[in-house]
């Protein structure tokens, strides 16, 4: 059944950016654009524990640029991201890393809703445009729990849901002049903020083209 619903999910995202990318080519001032990468959670000088417990991981990420003025643009963005548990710095920072025991599972997932405002640099006369973009969107955070292998039946960690507000913002550099393709760059920072618990800040990297 979990497989079923993973397959219907990928199918039900392709049919969409696919139906994007048709809209974007029949408007010039619409593209669409969809790359991956990856994303790293960042220490807070109050709070260590989220970098503590999760490690770099990957993502993917698409959707539409608006161009509201020649250098400026709207952007939505669907975004998602998984970030790997970190059992052994867990077990260092639990003091259970010479108990006898090991740990599996865990992980956090990223589901973003995001919308920005692009401005470039330079203009689409140009190859090179570096850019700067920020704006507000939403998270939905999974948090996957963690078991211990050796327990008897083993503990299975459930799954945690929650919303964030974020704010995101960040810096990239498009690759024009390529047949009607342009490549990308870029990197930011996410600022997520939970109702309630810590506040969480993440760095995605992400490539791609511009279609």
């Amino acid at each position: 059944m979990v497989i079923i619903k993973k397959i219907t999910g990928l199918f039900v995202v392709f049919l969409l950016l696919f139906s994007c990318n048709s809209f974007a080519q029949n408007n010039s001032n619409i593209n669409f654009f969809v790359g991956g990468g990856m994303g790293f959670p960042v220490p807070q000088l109050d709070y260590s524990g989220y970098a503590d417990s999760y490690n770099f991981g990957g993502g993917v990420a698409g959707g539409l640029s608006f161009k509201i003025l020649p250098r400026f643009s709207f952007r939505t963005t669907v975004s998602y991201h998984r970030l790997r548990f970190d059992e052994e710095q867990f077990m260092r920072t639990a003091e259970i890393q010479n108990s006898g025991f090991s740990v599996d599972g865990g992980a956090e997932k990223l589901f973003g809703l995001m919308g920005d405002f692009k401005y470039a640099l330079r203009s689409d006369t140009h190859a090179i445009r570096p850019y700067l973009f920020g704006g507000y969107g939403a998270y939905r955070i999974t948090e996957i729990g963690i078991y211990f292998p050796e327990n008897e039946p083993s503990f299975v960690g459930s799954e945690y849901h929650y919303w964030a507000q974020t704010l995101k913002g960040g810096i990239g550099i498009g690759i024009g002049q390529f047949n009607n393709v342009d490549f990308f760059g870029e990197i930011s920072i996410s600022a997520s903020f939970p109702e309630s618990g810590e506040s969480i800040l993440y760095v995605p990297l992400t490539v791609g083209v511009i279609l």
